[in-house]
């Protein structure tokens, strides 16, 4: 992904030396101005009202408020989104999530929502400036009922970067009420010791009854990783793949929770040959666009290919790397799509 540098912050001074002010003709009636003033560029606006700080300006927010981004912004904090707004990004605009600048200990920033709703559209970059977690984040509730509570829909033309561009955490062993739209791009990158994917479910998500996360990848969105798997699902979550999943070792690797490949979906895996290993912490295949791995959480899977084009050098490989021997909870229906193999491999479907 493009990187973008981030503008300084932009001043425009007025100095005006007391001397100039006595003699300069018409002058005397500026005397008492506050000679050392500093504008200071807003970065966002709400209804006409501008703020300093990205921060700023979704601590004043009111649910329903659209905040437009006027600028590139940067953000060494955890924004909290618990009312439904729209990000407005503008034409091209960054953010970008640092560490603070004074205690380097502290984690990145990021906009977690839990609690809301957060519609991101307009034009521009959502970024980690070092991949750490994600730079979207959801929590979902510990009530089974409740529903809509973390909501996250990512228009056309929003890109993602980090560790992960969206990660989804556990509030206990749930994440009830969770809801993902993603329709833009997202990309993964590393932190020095793992990759991470560009959606990533945490595989501590283990309740399977209720509303349990539901994500949608849409028609036009693009999802990518430098060194591991584009859609990452070890918790339980129920998943729709209609967009592209491209340019990953793996192009999805479900692990507990339901997946469904419609018509349209493009997923491809970069990684040869096909390998298996045991990892309770993380993807357990390369080298398959689609790959079934149970967890060591013993879930059960549901995978239907109703649809789209399919390539790797294991098109669709399902192993069982934790060795659980649980094989009636695992069940893979294909009645569709188009299969293919790359490299000098002959083994389509593996299972």
């Amino acid at each position: 992904m493009k990187k973008f540098n981030i503008l300084s912050k932009r001043l425009t001074t007025l100095a005006i030396s007391a001397s100039m002010v006595a003699t300069m003709p018409g002058m005397a009636n500026i005397a008492h101005a506050n000679i050392n003033q500093q504008e200071v560029e807003n970065v966002a606006e709400i209804d006409g009202v501008g703020y300093a700080t990205l921060e700023e300006a979704f601590e004043n927010a009111e649910s329903g408020n659209e905040i437009i981004l006027l600028s590139d912004a940067e953000v060494n904090k955890m924004i909290l989104v618990d009312k439904e707004l729209t990000l407005n990004m503008g034409d091209g605009n960054l953010i970008l999530f640092k560490e603070d600048a004074i205690d380097t200990s502290k984690k990145l920033g990021n906009i977690t929502i839990e609690g809301g709703s957060l519609t991101i559209d307009g034009y521009g970059y959502i970024e980690e400036e070092n991949p750490y977690y994600a730079p979207l984040m959801l929590k979902g509730a510990t009530d089974s009922n409740a529903e809509d509570y973390s909501v996250l829909t990512v228009g056309d033309d929003v890109s993602l970067h980090g560790w992960s561009g969206i990660f989804v955490r556990q509030n206990g062993n749930a994440a009830y009420g969770v809801k993902i739209e993603m329709n833009g791009s997202a990309s993964s990158g590393t932190d020095g010791d793992s990759s991470g994917s560009a959606i990533y479910v945490n595989g501590s998500i283990t309740e399977t009854e209720g509303n349990i996360p539901e994500i949608v990848i849409g028609e036009n969105a693009n999802l990518s990783s430098d060194d591991s798997t584009c859609l990452y699902l070890a918790g339980y979550a129920d998943t729709y793949v209609y967009g592209n999943l491209n340019g990953c070792e793996s192009g999805v690797e479900i692990r507990a929770g339901k997946l469904t490949i419609e018509d349209g979906a493009e997923i491809s895996s970069t990684y040869v040959p096909t390998e298996e290993e045991s990892n309770g912490n993380g993807s357990a295949i390369d080298g398959a666009a689609i790959a079934i791995a149970q967890h060591t959480t013993k879930l059960p899977i549901e995978v239907s290919v109703n649809g789209g084009n399919i390539a790797g050098y294991t098109a669709l490989y399902q192993a069982d790397p934790e060795e659980n021997n649980d094989d009636e909870n695992i069940t893979i229906d294909v009645s569709g799509g188009s299969f293919e193999v790359i490299d000098d491999s002959d083994t389509i479907i593996y299972s």
